[in-house]
């Protein structure tokens, strides 16, 4: 089978921005990712907030929120996953409805012309405009601006401004907070199918119950909680216009909202902002999290838009500060290694050792867990750019250390077996041939505490964390490993490598070397940790 790749030049070429001109319906998914904006805590994908009938997937997620899912095979043998963690759609905390004469803005539906949507990577903010021409021929100008906080990351932001080229008049506007969304994926991922999913094998695609709504203060709440894991999320709103409005309540059974009126003016501009609050907690109560994320809303309530963006637009200056790469000669390059830099930081920039560098925080298909790709491949940027993200992202793998020994059991392996995809820090992938013949999640580990080692030299965390990780990952490896009856050699048999294709290979060369040198450096440790520091050492040997 030969395998043919040709690229496409869909965005415009620009260091420092994403540039779509010109909307094409049957690239709106394709767009929707590229144009993500997140912070870590939480994450919008490019979707239009106005509502779209087209075909798209409206996507708002939270890093390390997730239901449980069944998994199911034809034919189920020992150690077999049946149950795991994905990271849900959560709630549309853009949500925006717009009408002019009564006639709703749908970009799949009303005549538009000059778009354009960007992202800057500088300052990390979406922007979105382009010209509505109503049915009654009149012309409104819409930009739509939005970011999520880097610094206070609770926060996502949201402007709209109208621009009346022809006429006087009203728009009228509902904006609100919507839990009524749906996790394609539940369906089932085909991917014979161009989008990856299958809608017509599940009607069911909302996994959220509204728990309560309320407004107060200004502040329109609502919180609701997961069918199976019982998280539960709030989140808040407050508007605030260039103009006196009279905002009317409205709520359903999982939404809750704010519709109001403005008044424009030809020529001139005219916007308002949406100021919106997050808070989750994976094991507190209904009535905890209600209070703790109503006092986080209320702390951010004298929050501007203008002063959360000063703020946002400099901690990404810091960022590039330290961390832009300038390629000269080749703009695409330079755009492209950007963008990267941009995603990964985005993903994950060392706010919590309780989260990772998840795959692909902007969509579903990898269901929002983290792969050992953090370790082999990310693990040195944030270690290079701040020693301290590098620490936390090792003290991650150590959190969930005792669930790396539940994984180990799970298939009668002794010591931890860090998983190959996971949320919750145990098992949770259905694909039986990555789980149970890819062992070298734990040599990748390993490779970053090593890379750590020799960087930062932060002997407190290998002198503790670490050398417990590596005892443990050391007496997994070696109750996986086997002795040749041909040779006496010992080596990893059936495994698949981390080209992850081809399976039930023997003495895989990148599974062997990098068992050996985990084998050999953690005997290292071990000397060194015996000769300078003996308390600790006999503290781990007895430990572990």
């Amino acid at each position: 089978m030969h395998l043919v790749k040709t690229s496409e030049k869909y965005f415009k070429v620009d260091p420092w921005l994403v540039v779509e001109e010109g909307f094409d319906p049957a690239k709106q998914r394709l767009s929707e990712s590229i144009f993500s904006v997140a912070n870590e805590f939480m994450c919008v994908r490019g979707y239009f907030e106005e509502g779209y009938s087209g075909d798209h997937l409206l996507g708002s997620y939270f890093s390390q929120l997730y239901d449980l899912m069944d998994i199911k095979y034809p034919q189920r043998f020992k150690g077999f996953i049946t149950e795991g963690a994905t990271m849900l759609n959560a709630v549309d905390w853009l949500y925006t409805r717009i009408s002019v004469d009564g006639e709703e803005l749908d970009l799949a539906k009303v005549k538009f012309s000059d778009f354009r949507r960007t992202l800057d990577l500088r300052n990390a903010i979406l922007k979105r405009e382009f010209l509505w021409t109503t049915a009654q021929n009149k012309q409104l100008r819409i930009t739509f601006l939005r970011f999520t906080n880097m610094v206070d990351t609770a926060m996502g932001c949201q402007r709209i401004i109208f621009e009346p080229l022809n006429f006087s008049g009203e728009v009228k506007v509902c904006s609100g907070l919507d839990f009524d969304t749906i996790y394609e994926l539940a369906a089932g991922w085909d991917q014979t199918e161009g989008t990856g999913s299958s809608l017509e094998k599940k009607e069911n695609l909302n996994f959220w119950t509204c728990q309560r709504k309320e407004l107060t203060d200004g502040l329109y709440c609502i919180q609701a909680r997961t069918e199976r894991s019982k998280i539960n999320l709030f989140s808040s709103f407050r508007l605030v216009a260039d103009q006196t409005v009279n905002p009317r309540y409205v709520e359903r059974e999982k939404f809750v909202g704010a519709e109001f009126s403005l008044q424009l003016q030809k020529n001139q501009a005219t916007a308002f902002d949406k100021l919106v609050v997050n808070h989750w907690e994976e094991t507190g109560g209904g009535e905890q999290v209600w209070q703790n994320g109503l006092r986080l809303a209320k702390k951010y309530s004298a929050v501007t838009y203008e002063g959360a963006f000063e703020n946002h637009k400099q901690f990404w200056s810091d960022f590039w500060r330290r961390m832009d790469i300038e390629i000269e000669g080749d703009p695409e390059l330079q755009q492209g290694v950007r963008y990267s830099i941009y995603t990964v930081y985005s993903n994950y920039h060392g706010e919590s050792d309780r989260r990772n560098v998840i795959c692909k925080l902007a969509g579903e298909v990898y269901n929002g867990v983290n792969f050992w790709d953090t370790e082999i491949y990310c693990h040195r940027m944030y270690m290079f750019l701040n020693p301290e993200i590098g620490r936390k992202l090792l003290m991650y793998r150590y959190h969930y250390l005792p669930r790396a020994l539940e994984n180990a059991k799970r298939v009668d392996l002794e010591g931890a077996r860090y998983p190959f995809s996971t949320i919750t820090g145990v098992e949770e992938m259905g694909a039986w041939q990555h789980v149970e013949l890819e062992i070298h999640q734990n040599l990748a580990i390993y490779y970053a505490i090593w890379h750590y080692d020799k960087v930062c030299q932060d002997k407190q965390f290998l002198y503790n964390e670490g050398i417990e990780i590596l005892l443990q990952m050391c007496r997994c490896m070696a109750s996986w490993g086997g002795w040749s009856p041909k040779n006496g050699d010992f080596g990893f048999y059936g495994v698949m490598g981390p080209d992850e294709f081809h399976m039930m290979v023997n003495h895989n060369c990148y599974t062997n070397y990098m068992g050996k040198k985990m084998f050999n450096y953690t005997l290292a440790v071990l000397a060194e940790m015996k000769q300078t520091a003996p308390d600790l050492y006999d503290k781990a040997v007895k430990k572990v």
